[in-house]
């Protein structure tokens, strides 16, 4: 079991296409434009609040958006030791993503979807484990 957190929309929708074809259940705990993304793919889910959701799980998905729900979300996850992914949709400030309260909040791993973001996220986080997904 896992839980995936997420908020806007390009994060979503990326997610949400990867979770279509996993066979792992997952929970949800999603906010802000990613509640429709959601409730549309996996009508079934329930929305759930993200304390609840880490109870059962051995890992978190999150995108990453402009919202610090993601954030918190790695750093309970981190403090409950449970493995912390991020996925990547876009090109820049990938850096600035995982600034809370001024902060450094780095996952564990970092997801990205193409051969470029993956040069990018490289160079950007030396220590952390990168995979390129699709």
């Amino acid at each position: 079991m896992f839980t995936i957190v997420c908020h806007d929309a390009g994060g979503s929708e990326l997610v949400s296409s990867w979770a279509i074809n996993q066979n792992e259940e997952f929970n949800i705990s999603v906010s802000g434009p990613a509640e429709l993304i959601f409730k549309k793919k996996f009508p079934k889910k329930k929305n759930m609040d993200i304390v609840k959701c880490l109870n059962n799980s051995k890992w978190i998905l999150t995108s990453t958006s402009s919202s610090k729900n993601e954030l918190k979300a790695i750093l309970l996850a981190k403090k409950n030791n449970i493995k912390t992914i991020s996925f990547l949709d876009h090109w820049i400030n990938f850096k600035n993503r995982f600034f809370y309260k001024n902060k450094l909040c780095l996952p564990d791993e970092l997801w990205v979807s193409d051969k470029y973001a993956f040069k990018i996220a490289k160079d950007t986080f030396k220590q952390t484990k990168i995979k390129l997904l699709f």
